[in-house]
């Protein structure tokens, strides 16, 4: 098998349902993966959206994740440290999920969740450490990654 990143809530390509979105809950959706390569030890989650207007926007930012058991619940609550994982800070200026909301109108913007397969068991960055000094941390130790996109497009 491929190391594999899914959801229970959106297939690859689709739109994220409402709650997931800031016209709904606003909750992160709940992940799932398998194989990842031998070696793993963590695992580090990157959400960004590459068509924002001004460059790539990060909504989420989760390091220090267990392999196992290869599931991230949906609705992790804001902190800098929750259930043993990491969260660094996105660009809304929160440690959490930054809930997609594009302009309305405009076309459906594209939702990466990037999943990183590292061979270290932490990362130590400090507190406050924002999404992409966290990408550039996790570059390095990366052994393997998988993504799973998501649209989302609003309407007046």
């Amino acid at each position: 098998m491929v190391f594999t990143l899914t959801s229970p809530a959106v297939r690859d390509g689709d739109a994220l349902p409402r709650r997931h979105t800031c016209d709904g809950e606003g909750e992160s959706p709940p992940l799932a993966w398998q194989e990842p390569p031998p070696g793993t030890r963590s695992l580090a989650l990157l959400c960004y959206d590459p068509t924002a207007p001004g460059g790539a926007f990060h909504h989420w930012g989760v390091y220090n994740i267990p392999v196992h058991p290869m599931t991230l619940r949906a609705a992790l609550p804001e902190g800098h440290v929750v259930e043993e994982m990491t969260q660094a800070v996105n660009d809304f200026g929160r440690c959490a999920y930054g809930a997609p909301c594009p302009p309305v109108g405009e076309v459906a913007h594209r939702y990466v969740f990037r999943l990183h397969a590292l061979d270290t068991p932490s990362l130590a960055l400090p507190r406050g450490t924002h999404v992409p000094q966290m990408a550039a941390a996790i570059r390095p130790h990366t052994l393997a990654q998988t993504s799973l996109t998501a649209t989302c497009a609003r309407r007046a």
